[in-house]
């Protein structure tokens, strides 16, 4: 069984309506396993345990918790992953995950009137650029 099929398998053991919780802690032990041991042995200074860091401070996590999608979503996003080697296809799994629930996230927060107004954006990039 290949990464892609494998990382599919795992998704499609979700529930129908599963949270960004649920579908991170799916593949966190497949990315634990494959690709956690391959980054120690060739970057030493990233834990092994960077994407648990990266998705898991308590206000993410917690939104992650009530935010859902549908496992059919979930399938068609990692559908798109490549052929290529074990540690770039469950690397490109988390990525496009935490892409996936970075817009699922705004969106909601969009439409509860918690986004940043346009106007407000584009003065802080003028501010940034200098």
């Amino acid at each position: 069984m290949t990464a892609k099929e494998e990382i599919i398998r795992l998704v499609k053991g979700l529930p129908d309506c599963p949270t960004f919780f649920q579908a991170f802690d799916c593949l966190r032990p497949l990315y634990d396993k494959e690709v956690a041991p391959i980054i120690a042995g060739y970057n030493p200074l990233r834990p092994q345990d960077h994407w648990r860091r990266d998705i898991s401070n308590p206000v993410d996590v917690e939104e992650q918790r009530k935010l859902t999608t549908t496992r059919t979503e979930l399938v068609e996003l990692m559908q798109l992953l490549s052929d290529d080697a074990v540690e770039e296809t469950v690397n490109e799994a988390m990525y496009k995950l935490v892409l996936f629930y970075g817009i699922e996230l705004a969106r909601k927060q969009s439409s509860e009137g918690d986004g940043v107004p346009h106007e407000e954006v584009k003065r802080r990039f003028a501010k940034w650029r200098g």
